[in-house]
């Protein structure tokens, strides 16, 4: 049976941040980065760990996503592909893949494939995904993925055009939010500040421990294709279990 396939481009930094000019961004990067170092962890008095409403509230508002307002992830450990010249940065992507597969709790190998691209415009149309799927470069960064009939993943790219001016934090940042992305976690939200989906500097480049209930949850116990009113359902059930 042949998947049907939905393509999305998704500018991760336009729809988490307000817009700001590349000074701007970098700017704040390289506050992110000083910051960071000195940030507590997710701080004890937010209570994350059963499914109150504020938690629910977290969980919908980032892994429903695209018009449909529903949930997509892999269902078995997709393969990482990683085209980047810098060998520091692609040490980096190997280490956030592996710290968001964990979270996952997948390990059955599958045939999907996580692409994730640092490079010039020209560097991308070289890309055999960008060739067999005919693509072009939306944006600065983003994720692209297409899906099974069930909206299970079944390949997706991560990209950023790199430019003279961007420090290594910088492209961290962007690449670790994208990859997320393509995972299935789209979005931010405001309901607990201590987390990399919340905007707290400590987790500007990892996952926090909210962050990995949350990836475990809905990798664990949420079906592709699960709307609003699933997730719901579900969280009562299984959250923090």
């Amino acid at each position: 049976m042949k998947a049907t396939i939905i393509t999305l481009a998704i500018i991760s930094l336009a729809a988490r941040v307000p817009a700001q000019n590349i000074d701007d961004r970098q700017a704040a990067a390289d506050r992110r980065a000083r910051d960071a170092q000195s940030s507590p962890a997710l701080a004890p008095n937010l209570d994350y760990q059963t499914p109150t409403q504020q938690v629910d509230k977290f969980v919908r508002d980032i892994v429903l996503a695209g018009r449909q307002a529903k949930t997509t992830r892999w269902m078995t450990l997709p393969q990482l592909e990683v085209t980047i010249s810098s060998p520091a940065l692609k040490a980096f992507v190997e280490s956030s893949f592996a710290s968001i597969t964990q979270a996952t709790g997948l390990n059955t190998p599958g045939d999907g494939v996580l692409h994730v691209f640092v490079g010039t415009s020209r560097d991308f149309t070289a890309l055999e995904i960008v060739k067999r799927r005919q693509l072009k470069m939306a944006g600065k960064d983003g994720c692209m993925f297409w899906q099974n009939k069930d909206q299970s993943l079944k390949e997706a790219l991560v990209f950023l055009k790199e430019s003279p001016d961007q420090t290594e934090e910088f492209r961290q940042h962007v690449l670790f939010h994208d990859m997320l992305a393509g995972f299935g976690f789209m979005k931010n939200s405001p309901q607990f500040p201590d987390s990399t989906f919340g905007g707290n500097n400590a987790f500007d480049l990892k996952l926090s421990p909210l962050d990995i209930l949350l990836i475990s949850f809905c990798y664990q116990h949420v079906p592709p294709a699960a709307q609003s009113s699933d997730v719901s359902k579900l969280l009562k059930l299984h959250w923090n279990k």
